[in-house]
């Protein structure tokens, strides 16, 4: 191979990388530890003072969301009855806040999961969107992108760093996890 056509890979994988690492780098700072003593979840900054969660993981008593090293309370939640999806307020909780996606990621597109397995510290994990399923009468993406335990409430996104999902489940290995798209929220303009 000729010495201009290694430069120009080298060049193009360069601007690749640094490409990625920016568009990683804008999800995970949206993405806060959402906890009290003894039970950790995630949530997903969307709005100042208002961020996305799993609705299972409303049943703490006095959580907070971590942002950078301060715990800020979390006053009200609201979860929706038919999906594991829930909105949380958070009073004075900063931004960078995340950018959904404009549209539906398809079978096969790289997403990217965030969130703090066992509550140890963020976790980015990589997959492929494997398609829509239907658990239990509700629609669930499901992805190759690895979450444990603590990752509920956390997010999924594109290849853009755009949000698509609020990660709920995974299966006993790990391999597949399951997470609720947010475009019915896109649909009704809740924030």
């Amino acid at each position: 191979m000729n010495k201009l056509i290694k430069l120009c890979i080298v060049i193009s994988a360069v601007l690749l990388l640094s490409g990625a690492h920016t568009i990683r780098h804008k999800a995970v700072d949206t993405v806060h530890q959402f906890h009290e003593q003894n039970n950790s979840c995630s949530a997903v900054m969307i709005e100042p003072e208002i961020a996305l969660t799993a609705r299972h993981c409303m049943d703490m008593v006095s959580p907070v969301l971590t942002i950078d090293g301060i715990d800020y309370p979390v006053t009200e939640g609201f979860g929706n009855p038919a999906l594991d999806l829930a909105i949380i307020i958070i009073p004075s909780a900063p931004c960078p806040c995340a950018v959904p996606a404009p549209k539906l990621v398809e079978e096969g597109d790289v997403v990217i999961a965030i969130g703090y397995p066992y509550g140890v510290g963020k976790v980015v994990t990589y997959g492929e969107f494997q398609g829509w399923v239907m658990i239990d009468g509700v629609l669930y993406g499901m992805t190759t992108a690895p979450a444990r335990p603590g990752n509920s409430g956390g997010g999924v996104f594109n290849s853009k760093g755009e949000l698509i999902g609020i990660l709920t489940m995974a299966d006993p290995t790990g391999y597949l996890t399951f997470f609720v798209s947010i475009e019915p929220l896109l649909k009704t303009q809740v924030k």
